[in-house]
């Protein structure tokens, strides 16, 4: 541990902020300063102030002055501060020292006082106990309103800070704050309850997890071996913080276990033993104890479960605790959720859910996401690996919750083509994402362990009807269809196995694997005509139709459209015949047939203005410039390229957007207008890497790579074309090979 100060002319560091109370003297200490002053009021018999309460052992903090300073200024100007945060953030240990900075001295002197309430505070002990630090024998009251009033004397003869620590229901301390002076009176109260914070009208400050440095350095407190080996190993040790996501009694409780981990297994891999256990078992942290008592626990080391435990147990109801738990199955901050999720997943009625989120929102186990409208919801990542080793203790309760939760974002899966026509999302940035991932790995993970269990595999069935056109974008994902596939044999019918055959030849197409796209497209189309799904059947041919232009067979292509127009045509599907219609201008427009692709354009931006499907309109007006481009008529293609980018950002297509930028990025380059047309693919390339287009990002990141090369700047050229070989290797396209060599050329030329 590190040495209170002795030189006192020694101030403390903006980083580390030490504290101490002694059994006896009951002193307070944050650097030799305030030591002296406070020994010199006991020395001159001055009354005991109310640490009697507090621990009893050092208290360091780190990282923790900004915050400290805001509490301090926000006691000098407010009555009412109340001081927030999740359970082990550090909150008694800043009312803790708080109660001893020499900022508080000239406008309180020696007449500030503590206590620690805890979930079932005794308000009559509490009084008493307060009183007795102000000089009064409360021994003669017999009552709280007895020991109230004389609190009330005491509080209006001069300023006073109280510091209420870990209050848990307002009326616990309500006596307390009716007695306060209304202008001589300031308090401190620290609570896991965001809710008392309106009720006292008070100004709220938040104790939020630790930045890097300073989770670093308390974890390095566990002990000079846990200090040794975070040194050998500064990578695990910045991972290793993050496991305990930056919390200070997470930290404290790793750095103690690291510490044993050093003794036992040697500094050069205490730090990797430790994120295997972490990482092997989402409940090992849990179980880990801290090293002093806390609040409300009678252990001695109570378990990080035990401390979190005190906020689920505080629930007033059963239904609570089990929805806090059902919270698992949405993951943790940063991944967060809606109010229709949160609903679907508790399985109520609406005013029931609200009811559930406010109680949850009160005692700190939800949060709404930052600037976020409508609202979204998250949870800690401690509290949801709690969640999570309660939700698995029963494994029916744990099935039905991850069911339920896959079968809501099914729904939302299902509602994806409408959200692209009305330019809700990209099939680049799907709605959800990240909560449809969950779901669909847990389905597939479920299937795999039992191939028997249909309603899993009607579960993951549900989701390959609509997710080809997102898959394409996401060809890492690629295994789930392998499991969709396996499902459909086993438990589909041949729709099933139409749509998941159809997904594997998006896939396939993206992967530059056209041949094994089309055999998969083929057998999809035998299906579909099976069971009569004319959609499906002319999907497919639109999908046959574009992996067959890419193959530079144009004409069987253009046959391929017209099979699908027909068909589109019958079944009244205006957006799918403008989309065929746009595809064959494509061609047409390769095959040097201008005029007739412009037809084919014109026709199809009718149809998406019928429909309404403003991102249709903007694609087919940039491919109209393009045309034009090509036909020299450059003054028009730069009208529909600026036609199609204010559509875009109209409905804030940003992958729409980026294209029409790098499409008049290239036109300036070729018209040799070359700072402006760099500056256009610039802004281009932060688009698609805002959007996770890694196609987009790559394709103009070759370009201004190999313009940055040509000028010599061999460093922007490596940065530029570096996403782009990473991109080529990890999809297995030899392109990303080839670049790399390139790079490495460069490299050694730089």
């Amino acid at each position: 541990m590190i040495p209170i100060m002795d030189n006192p002319n020694t101030p403390p560091t903006s980083d580390q902020i030490y504290g101490q109370i002694g059994d006896n003297a009951q002193n307070v200490v944050i650097g030799a300063h305030v030591h002296q002053e406070i020994h010199t009021h006991h020395q001159a018999g001055a009354p005991r102030q109310g640490y009697s309460q507090f621990r009893t052992e050092r208290t360091v903090l780190y990282g923790r002055a900004p915050l400290l300073a805001d509490i301090i200024d926000a006691i000098q100007q407010h009555r009412r501060c109340v001081l927030t945060g999740l359970p082990g953030a550090g909150k008694s240990a800043l009312a803790l020292v708080v109660l001893a900075d020499l900022r508080l001295t000239e406008r309180f002197g020696r007449r500030r006082f503590g206590l620690v309430f805890g979930q079932d505070a005794d308000l009559f002990q509490r009084l008493g106990l307060l009183l007795e630090n102000m000089g009064v024998a409360p021994s003669q009251l017999e009552s709280v309103d007895q020991r109230a009033a004389a609190l009330r004397h005491q509080l209006h003869s001069g300023p006073t800070l109280l510091v209420l620590d870990d209050v848990w229901q307002l009326a616990h301390i309500q006596p307390i704050l009716e007695a306060c002076h209304p202008h001589h009176t300031h308090y401190l109260l620290t609570t896991r309850r965001g809710f008392l914070v309106d009720d006292l009208a008070g100004l709220r400050l938040d104790a939020n997890p630790l930045d890097a440095s300073a989770s670093l350095e308390l974890l390095a407190d566990g002990g000079n071996l846990a200090a040794a080996a975070l040194h050998a190993d500064p990578e695990g040790a910045r991972q290793l913080a993050e496991e305990a996501n930056h919390l200070p009694l997470a930290l404290e409780i790793l750095g103690r276990q690291l510490n044993r981990e050093a003794s036992s297994e040697g500094l050069t891999r205490a730090v990797q033993i430790l994120l295997a256990d972490l990482r092997r078992s989402y409940a090992y942290i849990l179980h880990l104890r801290a090293s002093r008592r806390r609040s409300g626990l009678d252990e001695a080391e109570p378990s990080l479960e035990a401390v979190i435990d005190l906020s689920i147990a505080a629930l007033a109801e059963e239904n609570t605790r089990r929805a806090f738990t059902q919270l698992a199955v949405f993951g943790p901050e940063p991944l967060s959720f809606d109010a229709a999720a949160l609903q679907a997943v508790w399985q109520t009625d609406e005013p029931s859910a609200r009811r559930l989120r406010q109680d949850l929102m009160d005692a700190g186990l939800l949060q709404v996401v930052p600037v976020s409208e409508p609202f979204r919801y998250s949870t800690h990542q401690l509290l949801n690996r709690f969640a999570q080793y309660r939700l698995e203790a029963d494994a029916n309760v744990a099935r039905t919750a991850r069911l339920t939760h896959a079968a809501h974002y099914a729904q939302i899966v299902a509602g994806w083509d409408d959200a692209i026509s009305q330019e809700r999302m990209t099939y680049a940035a799907p709605l959800e994402w990240e909560q449809v991932s969950q779901a669909v790995e847990w389905l597939c993970a479920t299937t795999l362990d039992d191939p028997g269990d249909a309603e899993t595999a009607q579960g993951l069935l549900a989701y390959s009807h609509h997710w080809g056109n997102v898959l394409k974008h996401y060809p890492q994902q690629a295994h789930w269809l392998t499991s969709a596939a396996q499902s459909a044999q086993r438990h589909g019918d041949d729709w099933d196995r139409a749509n998941v055959l159809q997904a594997q030849g998006d896939v396939l197409a993206f992967l530059d694997q056209r041949q094994d796209a089309l055999a998969k497209y083929d057998l999809a189309l035998d299906l579909f005509r099976q069971v009569g799904a004319r959609l499906g059947e002319a999907n497919v041919l639109k999908a046959q139709g574009d992996v067959l232009a890419f193959l530079d067979q144009r004409q069987d292509a253009l046959a391929k459209y017209d099979l699908a127009l027909d068909l589109f045509r019958q079944v009244g599907a205006r957006l799918g015949e403008a989309n065929v219609l746009k595809a064959q201008g494509d061609v047409l427009a390769f095959l040097d047939q201008r005029q007739d692709a412009l037809a084919k354009y014109d026709l199809a931006l009718d149809l998406f203005r019928q429909v309404g499907a403003r991102v249709g309109e903007a694609n087919v007006l940039q491919a109209q410039g393009d045309v034009l481009y090509f036909l020299k008529q450059t003054q028009d293609a730069l009208a529909k390229y600026d036609l199609a980018l204010d559509l875009f950002r109209q409905v804030g297509a940003r992958l729409g957007e980026a294209n029409v930028l790098k499409a008049q990025g290239q036109l300036f380059l070729n018209l040799e207008q070359i700072e402006k047309g760099l500056a256009l693919l610039e802004q281009a390339r932060r688009l698609y890497v805002v959007v996770g287009d890694r196609v987009g990002q790559a394709n103009v990141g070759i370009t201004l790579a190999r313009h940055a090369a040509a000028a010599g700047d061999f460093a922007a050229a490596i940065n530029y074309m570096q996403p782009a070989a990473d991109f080529g290797k990890a999809i297995g396209h030899p392109l990303g090979e080839q670049l790399q060599a390139e790079i490495d050329g460069w490299r050694q030329r730089g």
